[in-house]
């Protein structure tokens, strides 16, 4: 489990049970999904979904709602039907803006945590690394370079000591993602106004309003089992044996 969870607990202990609290209406700046390092088939303003440049996902966007700001967005869920793969890993990196119409996009914060060992996020302002706090990556604490270059690190760089309020302080965006996928199965990115059933999740909850929306990913994905080379029955090693056995008697017999 992940180190971060101790940070997010925290902030969800400070936030005094607004995890249940659902969202008003929700606002969404940008969103892009990363396929094994394929960031083209679907992104705003790339690809609305389809089959990746690998051709082993197939990315499926009817249930994820892709409306933009100023429109009022219904979240959703984004499906990719895995097919043979290999050791693959799938991002998911969007902007949203808890109760936009009303609060805007400066009033939010970070939370979630428990992540397991193949599942890894980052919860940032989307245009960091100016102010960003914590440890870095080669990229700096650029969220959406983390997304691109699947290195997130694991960090809530939006905490409740940043936003209290009434300041204004920050925008958030968050990405999470698998790794180590193997085989065939569906994996799932699901963002939701309901608090997860799931153990692990990450959160973007506003201070003004305590609204939250939450994000999880999920994984059907399974390899295919391996068969090895079936040791010889008893029985048929008596047959091998009693067949040898006569070939030695023959020779003797002529000889």
């Amino acid at each position: 489990m992940k180190s971060w969870i101790w940070q997010f607990v925290v902030v969800a202990g400070l936030l005094a049970g607004t995890q249940s609290a659902k969202a008003g209406a929700v606002g969404l700046a940008d969103w892009c999904i990363n396929a094994n390092g394929d960031t083209s088939t679907a992104c705003n303003g790339a690809g609305s979904g389809g089959t990746d440049i690998g051709g082993e996902a197939v990315i499926n966007l009817g249930a994820f709602d892709t409306t933009l700001e100023p429109g009022n967005n219904t979240l959703g869920s984004v499906s990719i039907a895995v097919t043979n793969a290999t050791n693959a890993y799938y991002n998911f990196y969007a902007d949203y803006d808890v109760d936009y119409p009303t609060e805007g996009s400066f009033l939010d914060q970070g939370g979630g945590g428990g992540l397991p060992a193949n599942i890894s996020g980052s919860i940032n302002d989307p245009g960091a690394p100016n102010g960003c706090t914590g440890p870095t990556t080669p990229s700096g604490c650029a969220l959406f370079d983390q997304f691109y270059n699947n290195n997130f690190d694991d960090l809530n760089h939006e905490t409740v000591g940043q936003n209290s309020p009434p300041n204004v302080c920050c925008d958030v965006a968050w990405g999470l993602g698998i790794s180590g996928v193997t085989g065939t199965g569906v994996v799932t990115f699901t963002v939701s106004d309901t608090l997860p059933a799931t153990s692990y999740y990450l959160e973007q909850t506003n201070i003004a309003t305590g609204n939250s929306i939450y994000l999880t990913v999920t994984s059907t994905v399974t390899a295919p089992a391996t068969s090895g080379v079936p040791e010889p029955s008893t029985f048929g090693l008596g047959i091998l044996s009693l067949a040898g056995g006569l070939v030695i008697w023959k020779r003797r017999r002529a000889a």
